[in-house]
């Protein structure tokens, strides 16, 4: 999993997905704006629309989405990667709609609760009881009390 830890950002996967996160661009002649959160929704479809087993890599990166929506809102964790920083600094000022809200807040619940969640399971791996870690589970539940969940 290339894993040191149960935070959101605390694995490979999520810091090479940070990468990505780029901040909006806009048109000079159409004056039509990308959408900002684009980038931070493609793993949250990808959570949402999956049939079967849901791909750890989505799981991870649908949490940092998470992370950086919260962040945007005024709920960061206290140590972000300095990326989603500037993304959030970058995009400060523009909502994420109820509708987005609502579907992010599922995906990170999903990636929890679901029992085809690869995520989950490779946290359950970890424990003789079967059940994920307890701090993983606690990291989270916080993140979803952040976002409003």
């Amino acid at each position: 999993m290339g894993a040191w830890g149960t935070g959101n950002f605390e694995n490979d996967t999520v810091l090479d997905w940070v990468c990505g996160l780029e901040p909006p661009k806009t048109k000079m002649f159409g004056l039509k704006k990308t959408n900002p959160f684009k980038y931070c929704f493609q793993p949250v479809n990808e959570v949402l629309n999956a049939e079967g087993w849901i791909d750890s890599e989505d799981c991870m990166c649908t949490l940092a989405s998470g992370e950086c929506i919260a962040a945007l809102r005024g709920s960061p964790l206290e140590d972000l990667p300095e990326e989603v920083v500037d993304w959030v600094g970058a995009v400060r000022g523009l909502e994420v709609s109820t509708e987005e809200m609502q579907r992010l807040i599922e995906a990170v619940k999903r990636v929890r609760n679901a029992e085809k969640s690869e995520l989950r399971c490779l946290w359950a791996e970890t424990q003789d009881d079967g059940e994920p870690d307890p701090e993983w589970i606690a990291a989270v539940d916080d993140l979803i009390q952040r976002l409003g969940g």
